[in-house]
């Protein structure tokens, strides 16, 4: 990629000032004890047998979406069964001062990985969730204003999430993360200005999170491939174009690595398997009018993630299971209201300034 540079790790904290240790200040706290009357209901799904019926129940491993709902700062997840049927309950509130900037189901052992932050003060907490107690709740050390977490990935390789941060300009920098706690960290490269971060995930199937970056003019698209606080790799290539827009980053077909998922404005719908533009492979179905997609994410256990779409209109809720020929199977879920909104897993077309 033009104008990358890789600029030495301590002349720019140093320069940044951004990582200053100070005394940790309250937790995200209970803001409502009450478990939500309107909340995201757990569905219930036939079986033929009792064997089918015990298989169908048995929860995904990492297969979880967080939902918050403000100003009361109520938060619930769905862990879904391989029937694609979720099971609700309810996780500890987080009064409204509190953004959950990033949620990574399984990133901390077998728990999930949540990152706070404070609106008011800047502070920064990581969540575990695991089991039905309260979460695990770690002060993490400051970080700029000017900075913010583009997602919770594992950069390293050892198995657990870590925080890919990003500044105006695209500076990246990236924190590993062991049981919580920061082990190390770098400014790991800079793409100069007219690039967008536009998605996070392991294209490659290595085991590392990958960064894909778009042109702002839709000219041209890299992938920067992440080594923990190394310099990464890249390389180049062509962009879709200005008249897509990527929605999705997550494995969508039998190959290694996650693939982009594009929409046009008609909403036909396109993917690179493995971020490549070359091997590409489509969808018998457009998206439909009116709906969004919440979120591609492996419900079922096949491998391959479903796509999650919401219709905020009456608050319907529903899934496509996708098969290797581009075939889509519906899968209902249950309604949300509107005031109730996902905590996302992973960045898609977002800026840096």
């Amino acid at each position: 990629m033009k104008n990358i540079l890789i600029v030495l790790v301590a002349l720019l904290l140093a320069a940044a000032g951004w990582l200053i240790l100070r005394d940790q200040t309250a937790e995200p706290s209970a803001a409502a004890e009450h478990v939500p009357s309107e909340s995201p209901a757990a569905a219930t799904a036939a079986a033929p047998d009792a064997g089918q019926a015990a298989a169908a129940a048995q929860p995904v491993a990492g297969a979880v979406l967080l939902w918050r709902r403000l100003p009361s700062g109520d938060n619930l997840l769905w862990h879904f069964r391989r029937d694609g049927a979720p099971m609700t309950r309810a996780a500890q509130a987080a009064g409204p001062e509190w953004t959950a900037v990033a949620h990574a189901p399984g990133g901390w052992g077998e728990g999930d990985l949540v990152a706070w932050r404070n609106s008011a003060t800047g502070e920064l907490r990581l969540w575990r969730l695991s089991g039905e107690g309260e979460p695990r709740s770690v002060a993490l050390p400051p970080a700029g204003p000017d900075w913010r977490i583009a997602a919770l990935a594992d950069a390293d390789g050892d198995g657990d999430a870590d925080i890919i941060w990003i500044r105006p300009g695209a500076e990246v920098a990236v924190w590993t993360l062991q049981d919580g706690a920061v082990i190390d960290q770098a400014v790991i490269g800079d793409t100069g200005p007219g690039w967008r971060l536009a998605a996070v995930a392991d294209f490659d199937g290595d085991g590392r999170a990958d960064l894909f970056w778009r042109r702002e003019d839709g000219d041209s698209a890299a992938v920067w491939a992440l080594d923990g606080v190394a310099a990464p790799a890249t390389r180049s290539m062509a962009d879709a174009g200005a008249g897509w827009r990527l929605i999705a980053a997550a494995p969508l077909d039998a190959e290694r690595g996650a693939d982009l998922l594009w929409q046009d404005a008609t909403g036909t719908l396109a993917g690179w398997s493995g971020a490549d533009p070359v091997r590409t492979f489509a969808l018998a179905r457009p998206a439909s009018e009116g709906w969004t997609l919440l979120d591609a994410l492996d419900i079922t256990g096949d491998g391959r993630a479903e796509l999650l779409w919401r219709r905020v209109a009456d608050g319907s809720v529903g899934a496509w299971s996708l098969a290797g020929d581009g075939r889509v199977t519906d899968i209902a879920l249950p309604p949300v209201e509107a005031a109730w909104q996902p905590v996302a897993h992973a960045l898609a077309d977002a800026s840096a300034d």
